[in-house]
């Protein structure tokens, strides 16, 4: 249970260190169509920029996700850190 959830903050760590370089290297195209004026390059800054109910929408695609992969699809009980059922595939690091 304990190497599952670990395992989970990671990736998301890790995609949320990737969301904030891209925004910081100016990478934001779909930002800026969406918002319909240049983003600003400052994460801080561009969260602010946000309007609120792109924060919601945001908040709730999270939200679905995290509900998917807990309820929905559960990871396996002897293999907590196959999430999206690819032990089949990859070969078994225990051999």
């Amino acid at each position: 249970q304990w190497r599952s959830a670990e395992l989970k903050h990671g990736r998301v760590a890790m995609l949320a260190c990737g969301g904030w370089f891209h925004t910081a290297a100016g990478l934001h195209p779909i930002g800026d169509a969406a918002a319909r004026t240049r983003v600003s390059d400052d994460p801080i800054i561009a969260l602010q920029q946000l309007p609120a109910a792109g924060l919601m929408q945001v908040f709730f695609t999270l939200m679905c996700l995290e509900w998917m992969f807990t309820f929905v699809t559960p990871a396996p009980k002897d293999k907590p850190w196959d999430t999206l059922g690819m032990s089949e595939i990859v070969a078994d690091e225990e051999k």
